[in-house]
């Protein structure tokens, strides 16, 4: 039997029996007292009848009040034993403060969070404890509190014992004793690991991982807020739009993680030369925006835009390299050039391409100018849309000579657009837009599927072989499946390949050399010929020219209209020329248009040309009226 139904079952004994019999004995002894004071006769039995049972009964009532007065103090320590229990094992830190605040009472949780023993406790001031830059806040809550104000949540600051900062929540209240204030309770809550997952998303949701810069959203939010600050104190307001020059080639040659070094550096660039007002985000891989508020001048724009610029431009130390960058930037003004975010952004966007159109490491300002060329640029976008699909476009052959043999040895391709109203567009006027858009993609398969079938047909109907030169854009060099595309092109054609040369221009080698090796190679393989368009103008070096399986270099026109009076452009075309022969690569000049140049060239022993002096580009028919004449100077 456990000690505590013994317990119980004694108490039980005592309750009902031993004081029911004492009390009817008590009262029995009594009852004997008074008749012996009396002097009445004391042996008759019957005389304590009376006594005995009411004895009996206030004993028993005894024994009740007793029982249920233990009961109620056994309740009483149980429920101090609960309470004490929950307010030790709360997970809130909990404490009780004196007025001087020293401290009454803490938890252990508040000891546990804290750092404290409970033999710290007797000597410590809460506000020893309270972080210094809280305690103002903290003082004056409770003479808040004195004065009977009504107080909400507070956050603060508690210093543990080995000088870390907790950031708690919580509430304080005042307790009275006898009507007199007698000290401050306060329940709080450790909220440090909220505020730092409250912080890391707000961070991922508005900040870019990669350069720590606020991203599109945060940047879309302050410059709402600039706009209606701008606006309310009639101040300007600057939008700067920034792309890095030749970033695409820091990627494609260092790799990614090297192009990741140049983007942070150029953050932390960019942010070093900016007041703390401005803002300076970035939208996506190299693309930085950077908000210039408050101020009533605009004179000193052009200043800041040349800092920022120089600060980006100075060299780079990246991974054991000195890399040079060059940026361009565009700027639109409030009120002027927009009155919302929206159109500032798109205008600072459109100023940025305009001074990267203009060689880059530069600045624009927005103009008027700009938004209708924009304007004229999206409808001739869309008109080209709907010209490949209608078929607006018509393939042009221009002749190529041997003037030593005096012989028509092959033509170029060359695409023209003829619109619905019966223009017919240069290719100057249009192939940078479809270059932009990438629909040169498409626009080149196209182009040099009609020049073999074209081709293919005129040969063998005039039975006269014919070189056919066609040109690959930029886009079309990076695409994968090039290969793949030229080669069914010829075998659905029946176009024989070593009759086919395709050019490709300096700068587009150079810009990824193992890639474009890898790519003319298989070219090669095929037996195509391939020819450098436009050389002298790029930045091709004789090592990187010598590796390449190239068959041809082409002299750009831009060297033969002064070469007869220029002796820098006639020593650029002699030098071309013998460099050509000494790589054992044969030559063409383009642009030839008159008879001296036709005889400086072949003086300098370059014998195949094309120009308007044999013949402008010509559509199919008028080309096989060519062919049929023949040499065109024997009339």
């Amino acid at each position: 039997m456990k000690w505590s139904e013994i317990c119980r079952r004694k108490n039980l004994c005592v309750d009902f029996l031993v004081l029911p019999i004492l009390g009817a004995l008590l009262l029995s002894a009594l009852s004997v007292v008074q008749k012996l004071y009396i002097g009445a006769p004391v042996w008759r039995v019957q005389v304590y009848y009376f006594p005995a049972v009411y004895g009996s009964i206030a004993g028993g009532l005894v024994g009740i009040w007793s029982r249920r007065l233990r009961q109620a103090l056994v309740k009483q320590v149980k429920l101090q034993e609960h309470y004490l229990d929950l307010f030790e094992n709360a997970s809130d830190l909990i404490q009780s403060v004196r007025l001087d605040g020293s401290i009454l009472y803490v938890n252990r949780a508040w000891k546990e969070t804290l750092g404290y023993l409970d033999h710290d406790i007797p000597s410590l001031n809460i506000f020893d404890v309270i972080s210094s830059a809280d305690r103002p806040i903290c003082r004056n809550r409770v003479i808040s509190l004195l004065d009977g104000a009504e107080l909400g949540p507070i956050e603060v600051t508690f210093q543990c014992k080995d000088g870390r900062a907790v950031l708690l929540e919580g509430n304080i209240s005042l307790r009275q004793d006898e009507g007199q204030p007698h000290s401050v309770r306060g329940i709080f809550r450790n909220i440090s690991e909220r505020k730092q997952a409250e912080q890391k998303i707000h961070q991922l949701a508005y900040y870019d991982t990669l350069t720590g810069l606020p991203n599109r959203v945060l940047l879309q939010d302050r410059l709402i807020h600039a706009i209606a600050d701008a606006r309310r104190f009639s101040h300007y307001l600057a939008v700067m739009f920034i792309d890095l020059d030749q970033f695409k080639k820091v990627n494609d040659t260092l790799g990614h993680s090297v192009g990741d070094l140049l983007l942070k550096d150029a953050a932390r660039r960019l942010r070093s030369c900016l007041r703390d007002n401005d803002t300076a985000a970035r939208l996506g891989g190299d693309e930085f925006v950077v908000i210039l508020s408050g101020f009533k001048q605009i004179s000193n724009l052009p200043h800041i835009a040349r800092k920022v610029l120089d600060v980006l431009s100075q060299p780079y130390f990246l991974a054991e390299r000195e890399l040079v960058v060059s940026a361009s930037l565009g700027i639109s003004v409030y009120p002027q050039d927009g009155d919302n975010a929206e159109l500032l952004m798109r205008n600072a966007d459109m100023a940025m391409y305009a001074a990267k159109y203009d060689h880059g490491n530069g600045y624009c300002f927005f103009s008027e100018e700009m938004n209708k060329n924009a304007t004229r640029q999206l409808e001739l976008e869309e008109q080209l849309r709907h010209a490949l699909i209608d078929q607006q476009f018509e393939v042009y052959f221009q002749p190529q000579f041997d003037w030593s043999r005096q012989k028509l040895t092959g033509v170029e391709a060359l695409v023209r657009w003829n619109r619905a109203q019966g223009e017919v567009v240069p290719p100057e006027m249009f192939i940078p837009v479809v270059e932009s858009t990438g629909q040169i993609v498409a626009l080149g398969e196209w182009v040099l599927r009609q020049a073999c079938l074209q081709i293919q047909q005129l040969q063998c109907q005039l039975n006269v072989p014919l070189q056919l030169s066609v040109n690959l854009s930029g886009r079309q060099f990076d695409d994968l499946s090039l290969i793949y595309k030229v080669k069914k092109i010829l075998q659905e054609t029946n176009f024989p390949p070593e009759q086919l040369e395709l050019e490709i221009t300096e700068t587009i080698l150079m810009e990824n050399a193992d890639s474009a090796r890898k790519t003319l190679g298989q070219l090669s393989q095929q037996g195509i010929r391939l020819a450098i368009d436009d050389f002298g103008t790029g930045y091709s070096s004789l090592n990187y020219l010598n590796t390449f399986p190239v068959d041809r270099l082409k002299i750009d026109k831009s060297f033969l209209v002064n070469v007869m009076h220029d002796d820098n452009h006639a020593a650029i075309v002699a030098t071309i020329i013998s460099m050509a022969d000494t790589l054992g690569l044969s030559v063409i000049a383009e642009g030839v248009e008159t008879m001296e140049q036709v005889s400086f060239l072949s003086d300098l022993g370059c014998q195949a040309m094309q120009g308007f002096i044999f013949s402008e580009p010509l559509p199919r028919e008028e080309l096989e009226e060519f062919v049929q004449k023949g040499w065109p100077f024997q009339q």
